[in-house]
């Protein structure tokens, strides 16, 4: 790692920390760099899934409810014209009987349908999507977005996430979800700089290819963090010295760390050598 800061030190600045798919240590990487940052956001933005907070252990503060709109039909004013069914794109509006018939659960509440009903025979519904819990675990402000079970679109939870980080007082690191799809996306496009954390395997190498195209889509500048490693002969790191892409950390495989980790721990608060390994790599992205 450099000396010197990638990112303007003193201003607080947005990371995201992704993988093209599950299981390259993403969260791990993410809530290790937050335990030695100081005053930082956490913001787990996993929300089918998330798990910061089994290692972050945040005292709970609040928890707000998110809601989106759905429609629901006025039988009455429904003159069966279909309209509605063939906008919508998520198969979330059935004709049933020469009336319209919302299937809830698939409902992605964009709002299509309110427009095209020319006799205004849908009525907007509130309903709870999921909620974001905020908390604090020494100095990291913790925010989690979690999704209700059974819900389509995690979208809304995310976008109350981003709203929160705006302008944001302190550095954030964004602990994205895994993969290359919407969620993803909308973590990158608010991102300063993009970190890949890939795993040297097939699959890892396979998936860590789909995360660069993201990256290099909006121009985002990124490194790349290699967990797991073993030895440079490895599809990543080969790809990534052809191609001249900025390698900024392996992680050895250790099952010291696996242990740490499996118990629900920062391996940060257990091993001297990785908290100074931590304080790094804080260093070389933020100057801190």
């Amino acid at each position: 790692m450099n000396s010197m800061a990638i990112l303007q030190s003193g201003t607080p600045s947005k990371l995201a920390i992704l993988s093209g798919k599950g299981g390259t240590g993403k969260t791990f990487v993410a809530t290790n760099l937050a335990s030695v940052m100081g005053e930082v956001f956490y913001v787990d933005c996993d929300v089918e899934e998330p798990n910061g907070s089994l290692f972050l252990h945040p005292e709970q503060e609040s928890v707000e409810r998110i809601e989106v709109t759905i429609p629901r039909v006025n039988q009455e004013k429904c003159s069966g014209c279909r309209l509605c069914v063939d906008t919508c794109k998520f198969n979330a509006i059935a004709l049933v009987q020469d009336k319209a018939v919302v299937l809830e659960d698939m409902c992605h509440s964009c709002g299509a349908c309110f427009l095209v009903c020319p006799k205004g025979a849908l009525v907007s519904t509130p309903i709870e999507n999921g909620v974001i819990r905020t908390g604090i675990s020494n100095q990291i402000h913790v925010l989690t977005g979690e999704m209700l079970p059974g819900k389509e679109s995690g979208e809304p939870i995310l976008h109350a996430l981003l709203k929160k980080i705006e302008n944001p007082p302190h550095t954030v690191i964004m602990d994205c979800p895994p993969g290359t799809g919407c969620l993803v996306t909308e973590c990158v496009r608010e991102a300063d700089y993009c970190m890949i954390v890939t795993e040297p395997t097939l699959f890892g190498f396979h998936d860590f290819l789909r995360a660069l195209d993201l990256v290099h889509h909006y121009k985002k500048p990124f490194g790349i963090l290699i967990n797991k490693w073993l030895n440079p002969n490895n599809q990543v790191e080969e790809y990534a010295l052809a191609y001249e892409l900025p390698i900024i950390a392996k992680i050895p495989f250790e099952k010291k760390v696996s242990r740490i980790y499996s118990t629900g721990e920062l391996v940060t608060n257990h091993d001297s050598k990785y908290r100074i390994f931590f304080q790094n790599l804080a260093n070389y992205l933020f100057g801190k």
